[in-house]
């Protein structure tokens, strides 16, 4: 793929943000835009979107030949459909095909945590041996991730396999969450419902806040480090960046506290280094990633 010309049109639906922009095979973006996701006709607002960012391209530019596609989840593979917990307006929508029929290009959808998986394994400076085994857990409205094993994302059977968010880190009397269960690591640590009971912006979270915030993190990182043998460990997302270091030192102490196998030593926590290029540079390596194969 070193020396093609084609660029990525890449695709990002969140609860709070609908992101599109092109980057090329090395990641450089050249065209981004992005939008408010509304509460209803989602969709019409991302083809808008859609639509702007491929008629802003210059000549030079003008090559499209992937198109990758993140979203919420869960998703629905090989469907292609959409059922993001905190949008129940694309509940049930075949989002890779509506794309692939708006850009004449076959779509490749991922969740946002595969997409920011192997988005820091491909563009994020990490020691390969490190990012060959790898979790990513990102922390905003919403609570997404990625697991990368033996340098391959994995996937599962439909596509979610790696998201930590419902993850059980509190057995006694846990939060509510959005799926229906209780105990799971979202309401503990999503900005959202951080916000909601604390009543005030996160930056100014008590610090009994931000200790459980980081030990809940911790727990579903050391669970899941467990399972898949892994030995980085990258925490990202708005509730992260408003909670500051100090949330980061909580989540490694209290992974190195649960984290006891000989194999897991040397797992090592720290934050993601893409910004917020990441989402969009996310659903480009998705694309990207299927094109090599």
């Amino acid at each position: 793929m070193q020396g093609d010309d084609r660029w990525v049109l890449a695709v990002d639906v969140g609860c709070q943000r609908l992101s599109a922009g092109l980057v090329s095979a090395t990641g450089q973006m050249v065209v981004r835009d992005r939008v408010t996701t509304p509460t209803r006709h989602v969709w019409s607002a991302l083809e808008l979107l859609v639509r702007r960012v491929v008629a802003a391209r210059s000549a030079e530019h003008d090559r499209i030949g992937w198109c990758g596609v993140t979203c919420e989840g869960p998703i629905e593979q090989p469907a292609g459909k959409v059922s993001p917990l905190s949008m129940p307006a694309l509940q049930g929508f075949e989002l890779r095909e509506r794309i692939s029929e708006l850009t004449d290009i076959d779509a490749v959808l991922e969740t946002r945590g595969n997409g920011r998986a192997m988005a820091e394994r491909w563009f994020g400076g990490h020691d390969p041996d490190d990012a060959d085994h790898m979790i990513v857990v990102i922390a905003s409205e919403s609570v997404d991730g990625g697991v990368i094993v033996d340098g391959q994302v994995v996937h599962g059977r439909t596509g979610n396999a790696g998201n930590v968010a419902h993850v059980l880190v509190e057995l006694d009397d846990g939060l509510a969450c959005l799926c229906g269960g209780s105990g799971c690591l979202m309401p503990y640590v999503s900005t959202r419902a951080l916000e909601a009971e604390i009543n005030r912006p996160l930056r100014r979270a008590p610090a009994s806040i931000r200790e459980r915030t980081g030990v809940m993190l911790g727990r579903a990182i050391a669970t899941a480090a467990s399972s898949f043998d892994s030995r980085l460990a990258l925490i990202g997302g708005a509730t992260v960046a408003g909670l500051g270091p100090e949330l980061t030192e909580v989540v490694a102490r209290e992974t190195a506290q649960r984290a006891k196998l000989s194999h897991l030593q040397d797992l090592r926590v720290d934050t993601v280094a893409l910004g917020p290029e990441g989402p969009l540079l996310g659903a480009a390596v998705s694309a990207l990633s299927r094109a090599r194969r």
